[in-house]
């Protein structure tokens, strides 16, 4: 392995899904993200797209009926 080279092997592909997913859970709107792309359909751009683990819980807490009844106090 040469100096400075990743510690694991990628492809565009993969950097494209990254990018992808690391913008939207930063809160770029997903038609954005479909331009970056270059895509014109939305599910196109969701396909490569995922959501993460953290921003799936955190959304299920903000609206989820039985999350919002533990957080109200008596």
């Amino acid at each position: 392995m040469k100096a400075g080279a990743p510690a694991k092997r990628g492809s565009c592909h993969m950097f494209r899904h990254t990018a992808a997913t690391l913008m939207l859970d930063g809160g770029a709107d997903v038609r954005y993200v479909a331009e970056m792309l270059g895509y014109q359909k939305l599910e196109t751009t969701m396909i490569y797209t995922r959501v993460s683990l953290t921003k799936l819980s955190a959304v299920h807490a903000a609206c989820h009926p039985a999350e919002a009844s533990r957080t109200v106090s008596p």
